[in-house]
């Protein structure tokens, strides 16, 4: 790494993002001795990130409303402050600045782009077409990224089923909150009692509190419905400022109607760790969440929690045990959850106690913080190691990867051409030997966990047994197959795939799609280069050697490639295919199956 600090951006729609979802991180880039920038619309929040020693950028087109226009002139905006930036990771959130913030940041040559996936725009109750258009501009803005981190373990599954995100790249990051200021043991009975009074609530009420902006998204028409069920004895708090941005902003008149009814509305406040003293329960009627903070605040302070049944609030509530869970849009389920617990306090405590002992578990920021930096220093890798130090790409390693592309399309399309007539001469005696197909086709994970279909000569028969199942491969092999395997022959189609930019040269080689949820994360992080027709494993002894010394000596590779290194296992390779080295494992046709690594010291 070179001498300056590395430069850390974090892209948000609006600067109070910054200042509640992701200050903690920026800071830790500051301690850890990089630079923090904060890039968003200017806003009340700039000011006091800036005093925190953080450098904010203003994105002046950034809005949250829907407005097709303003956000192209954001990435326009963006595209000119990465230029002259030059920072080495750009790490993006929000559903707009995370889709265009990926495709902007990759194309204006950012090292390392980063992102987190905080909720999904569509959940499981929108339509067909709403799903459709968020999961096809999800797929086509992670194409863009290096990295996706996913909050909540719903959405990683989805984006990994449904192949929106490739399965290499992408972790569950969870969410957390900072335990030492949301910790009920901060506040007395006195402050309870205090609060209350400031807040002009009768000491004997029973307070429903919920936290969120005032829009209908956060399932505020189900609570005022809920709220005329109860005539006495029952006081709602509201916490949040407007969001009149929104298109489903709450209209005045439905925020008049509510405060007749007694609904108590605070606005944004900085002091929700003393607010929360004041409740008994928790709300969170919300129609869509990703991994809600404000549930995450209650569950630390020792609340009970209803929340309705959806991704992400299934993360923090566990029907039963610390709250309360509701179908969407049933205020008449909602006020039922409400009375049984306003009429239990026997039931309050006990599951406010496991909202506690659960946060203490799950929902630890500093976690999130450092899981966050050890990205930064080692890409998809959970290694352990010193994470105060940033570790990112080069300017010449991202130089490098031009030059290496080019020279894969130039040098492959060359040797298509040299050898043609030996791979005439091939296809022709495996057509006789073997008959049809004369390739073999496979699928095969490429950069980033990304499946292609590699091509290559057949060498073994389709032999099977009485039940039809494939022979072993030592039974099907034929002579002319182990020939052209002991001169790496059949892997002469694959300069197509290196043409089609699906390979390299020089990478490690493809494996099974299979074996990715087998990798530990040292192994996975072989996915971070292009796989390649040979590599530094293969000049070392192919399948000479175990499979973790294999896949050791690709994340070698991948942490240390370079032009030269390059050139030396090229000029290796040739070596070894004449030496007819490591051609496969003592006792085996091949290879045999990799079935895992059990500890990751063995990986290490």
């Amino acid at each position: 790494m070179s001498d300056k600090r590395p430069r850390v951006a974090h892209l948000t729609t609006v600067d109070s993002s910054l200042r509640y979802l992701v200050l903690p991180q920026l800071l830790a880039v500051q301690e850890a001795g990089g630079e923090a920038i904060g890039i968003s619309a200017p806003g009340p929040f700039v000011q006091e990130i800036e005093d925190r020693g953080i450098r904010h950028i203003p994105l002046p087109s950034s809005t949250r409303g829907v407005n097709w226009t303003a956000d192209l002139r954001a990435a326009r905006e963006l595209w000119r402050i990465l230029r002259r930036e030059k920072v080495d990771v750009l790490h993006t959130h929000n559903p707009k600045p995370g889709v265009y913030g990926r495709i902007v940041g990759r194309l204006a040559g950012v090292p390392l782009v980063v992102n987190t996936v905080h909720g999904l725009y569509a959940t499981e109750n929108d339509s067909w077409s709403k799903r459709t258009a968020v999961y096809l501009l999800e797929t086509i803005a992670s194409r863009f990224s290096h990295i996706e981190l996913i909050q909540s373990r719903e959405d990683l599954e989805i984006l990994t089923r449904l192949h929106i995100s490739s399965p290499a790249k992408t972790s569950w990051l969870g969410n957390g909150v900072d335990l030492a200021r949301f910790d009920p043991r901060r506040f007395s009975s006195q402050d309870r009692i205090d609060v209350r009074k400031e807040l002009g609530l009768d000491p004997d009420t029973v307070v429903v509190g919920t936290v969120a902006r005032l829009v209908a998204e956060k399932g505020y028409p189900e609570l005022f419905d809920a709220a005329k069920a109860f005539d006495h004895g029952i006081t709602f708090v509201c916490v949040g400022p407007d969001d009149p941005e929104k298109v489903d902003a709450l209209p005045r008149q439905i925020l008049e109607q509510a405060k007749q009814q007694g609904v108590r509305f605070l606005g944004m406040r900085d002091d929700v760790d003393r607010l929360y003293v004041a409740m008994d329960i928790f709300v969170l009627p919300s129609h869509r969440e990703g991994f809600p903070r404000a549930a995450m605040e209650a569950a630390a302070m020792g609340l009970p929690i209803i929340a309705t049944d959806i991704r992400g609030c299934r993360e923090v509530v566990e029907h039963e045990r610390n709250g309360l869970l509701f179908p969407i849009r049933r205020p008449d389920e909602l006020a039922r959850a409400i009375a049984r617990l306003a009429d239990s306090p026997e039931l309050r405590s006990q599951m406010g106690i496991q909202s506690r002992e659960k946060a203490l578990v799950e929902f630890d920021e500093s976690r999130v913080v450092q899981t966050v930096l050890k990205v930064y220093g080692h890409g998809h890798d959970g290694s352990e190691g010193d994470h105060r130090r940033l570790v990112t790409p080069t300017a010449r390693r991202v130089r490098y990867r031009l030059v290496k592309r080019a020279f894969d399309a130039v040098f492959s399309a060359f040797l298509l051409v040299l050898l043609a007539p030996v791979l005439g001469l091939i296809a022709l005696l495996v057509r006789a030997r073997l008959g049809k197909p004369v390739l073999f086709r496979q699928d095969r994970p490429g950069l980033h966990g990304e499946i292609f279909t590699l091509v290559k000569f057949r060498t073994l028969t389709e032999a099977a047994d009485e039940s039809g199942q494939p022979l072993p491969d030592s039974e099907r092999m034929t002579t002319l197959g182990r020939v052209l395997r002991s001169l790496s022959l059949d892997e002469l189609p694959e300069l197509a795939n290196v043409l089609r930019g699906e390979m390299s040269m020089v990478g490690p080689r493809p494996l099974l799609p299979r074996y990715l949820e087998r990798f530990n994360p040292r192994q996975r992080r072989r996915h971070e280069v292009k796989p390649g027709l040979t590599g530094w494993a293969q000049i070392k002894g192919r399948n000479d050697m175990s499979w973790e010394e294999k896949l050791e000596m690709d994340v070698w590779y991948v942490e240390n490639w370079s032009l030269t290194l390059d050139l030396r296992i090229c000029l290796k390779t040739l070596g070894t295919v004449a030496r007819r080295i490591g051609v496969s494992e003592a006792g085996e046709a091949t290879a045999s199956e990799f079935m895992g690594t059990r500890t990751g010291e063995e990986a290490r």
